[in-house]
């Protein structure tokens, strides 16, 4: 599925940045960013009862656990 691909492919951006901080450390607040505004998308078509709540439980965790673990791998 389309969403599957997206957290597949975000999760192996995610690990390769995970990888080198120091490198890719800017583009951590970049990546907070994006994942709070795939979950707010996510909450809003649920609002608008497009999607289900089966359809979102799952990404919307998965986008929590790595905001925690990107915010809290970022160089102070």
């Amino acid at each position: 599925s389309g969403w599957g691909s997206t957290l597949i492919a975000l999760g192996l951006l995610v690990v390769t940045m995970a990888s080198n901080v120091d490198y890719y450390g800017d583009l951590c607040g970049m990546l907070v960013v994006g994942l709070l505004a795939i979950t707010l998308d996510l909450v809003y078509f649920f609002v608008t009862d497009v999607y289900t709540l089966r359809t979102i439980i799952v990404p919307i965790i998965i986008n929590v656990i790595l905001i925690a673990w990107i915010w809290s791998a970022r160089p102070k």
